[in-house]
């Protein structure tokens, strides 16, 4: 008999750039008073894409967290947005 370790565990790795993409879409959120929220948006959505890409190509965990960081930076965005509308309208009536 031989003493051979075999593991069915496959080292699945967890994308990080969804973690990314999260952490600026709520930075967004937070900063959408500011107008900084568009760029924090911004670049988090494009973590967000890519790593929903890289997820969906490697077979990686962190699709739920990617896909969360989108909608988080779409929403900071639009927030934004829509609250420097909002402010430029109230200052010229």
């Amino acid at each position: 008999m031989s003493n051979l370790d075999v593991s069915n565990d496959i080292d699945i790795k967890t994308n990080n750039k969804g973690t990314v993409s999260l952490v600026l879409g709520i930075l967004s959120i937070v900063t959408s008073i500011v107008a900084v929220g568009v760029i924090l948006g911004i670049v988090g959505l494009i973590y967000g894409v890519i790593g929903l890409r890289q997820i969906n190509r490697f077979k990686q965990n962190g699709k739920r967290k990617a896909v969360t960081g989108i909608i988080c930076c779409l929403f900071g965005i639009f927030l934004t947005i829509l609250i420097s509308i909002t402010t430029g309208e109230l200052l010229f009536i």
